[in-house]
């Protein structure tokens, strides 16, 4: 079929489904394949006929139960992923059922996978948001008291996930981590405040399970709480290690899907950045506000070294927590041997992966990753902040030790400081080899 031929035989497929049996499915699914090809996710998200696509899609995954024809299961529910609400009663259906008791129903397992775990949830991320995160927080999170994990592991056979209150397996869903990997970047992209609230709610009941483990602490070290000052004046309370600030660039151990989230809010607020868009410091902010970790904490002071101007009053509220500094310090010395450069010799399972790494090798590459807090405050002194920042400084100056009971740590601070005040610094006219500099 072409053109508008592709309407009319789909129609006639839907009138007269009954005559065909199971021989005749390769052949449907190829041509519904077909039809396919040209949804586009913005110009053709609906094209002439999805309807009975959809249809012909769900009346054919009943006969897919039979184990030898998976493979034109998951094929049908790609396509249906595709145009989630040219059938929407049932699509909702199918999700519920993988949200209430997936394991047992094969289809409704396979539509899990394919929206969490692959590239087929954007359209569903477009259409029904609030269906995926609510698919997202029913296959992720485990709500299990202390009881219930001992009964769970009562060897003690605990894993990273456990400890963040994750389920057991999820690791193994979502490596390796990328801002492709999962449904983070479609939400953020298409409905920002469900993303947000999403990924700050995912961070936060994720931390708040590592900081108060359940007693499952044996082998983990415990994080430290620190107080950040916002514009407003208000301070917030976060958890705070360089396991949680270093989580984004995957240079540290943590949940890869906790990863991929950070992944996604960075990358996506560095496109907000990219358009100059003046939301961008409000949303950092509020960012800050309702976090309770520094794992979101670092995206903001990522984008902050990135885009300083633009990120001005956030950018300002890091200044102000001087353990920040050590800690992207630790962050700048590991990106100079980031993820993707030990990724790169693997070998690719699937295209996918093939996907997520050349996403980690282009987000590794950028230039801002050479560079850290210290940077920022330097670049803000060359612009309206100038006052603020120098303020900053001076604080610190005051509430050094003398330096006869400096220890090596205030001396290195006092070295940082030094580094970072302008004031310091003299213009000079250098004259080689009959340039001027």
């Amino acid at each position: 079929p072409q053109g508008p031929a592709w309407a009319a035989i789909l129609k006639y497929i839907h009138q007269n489904l009954a005559i065909f049996n199971d021989n005749d499915l390769p052949l449907l699914v190829g041509l519904l394949e077909d039809w396919s090809q040209g949804v586009h996710f913005w110009l053709y998200p609906y094209p002439e006929g999805c309807e009975d696509v959809a249809t012909i899609a769900f009346e054919l995954l009943k006969k897919t139960k039979n184990w030898s024809l998976k493979d034109f299961q998951k094929d049908l529910l790609k396509i249906i992923a595709k145009i989630p609400n040219a059938s929407s009663d049932q699509f909702e259906e199918l999700v519920e059922r993988a949200i209430n008791d997936g394991r047992k129903d094969s289809a409704a397992e396979e539509m899990s996978e394919l929206l969490l775990r692959h590239l087929d949830a954007n359209a569903t991320c477009r259409d029904f948001p609030e269906l995926i995160i609510k698919l997202a927080n029913a296959k992720w999170i485990v709500k299990a008291n202390p009881d219930e994990l001992a009964r769970l592991y009562p060897y003690g056979r605990y894993e990273l996930v456990d400890v963040f209150g994750l389920d057991h397996h999820i690791d193994f869903d979502f490596f390796p981590p990328s801002a492709y990997h999962g449904p983070f970047l479609f939400i953020l992209r298409t409905h920002p405040k469900a993303g947000l609230d999403f990924i700050i709610q995912l961070l936060n009941h994720c931390v708040s399970c590592y900081a108060n483990p359940y007693g499952i602490k044996d082998y983990l070290e415990r994080p430290w709480k620190i107080t950040l000052e916002l514009p407003n004046g208000l301070k917030a309370e976060q958890w705070c290690s360089d396991r949680l600030w270093c989580l984004y660039r995957s240079s540290s151990v943590g949940p890869h899907v906790l990863q991929s989230a950070l992944m996604a809010l960075e990358s996506w607020l560095l496109e907000l950045c990219q358009q100059n868009s003046a939301i961008v410091d409000r949303i950092l902010i509020d960012l800050l506000t309702r976090s309770n970790n520094v794992a979101v904490t670092s995206v903001v002071a990522s984008v902050a070294i990135a885009h300083p101007i633009l990120t001005g009053q956030a950018a300002i509220s890091l200044l102000k927590c001087p353990v920040f500094f050590e800690l992207d310090r630790i962050r700048m010395m590991r990106d100079y041997s980031p993820s993707s450069k030990f990724l790169k010799d693997w070998p690719i399972i699937n295209a996918e992966h093939g996907i997520y790494n050349e996403e980690r090798t282009n987000a590794d590459a950028l230039k801002h990753r050479k560079l850290n807090l210290e940077n920022l405050a330097i670049t803000l002194q060359l612009s309206s902040f100038q006052n603020q920042v120098q303020e900053i400084l001076d604080h610190y100056y005051e509430i050094l030790p003398q330096i006869n009971l400096q220890t090596n740590e205030d001396r290195i601070w006092r070295i940082a400081l030094h580094r970072m005040d302008l004031r310091h610094y003299d213009i000079v006219k250098i004259e080689r080899q009959g340039y001027l500099q």
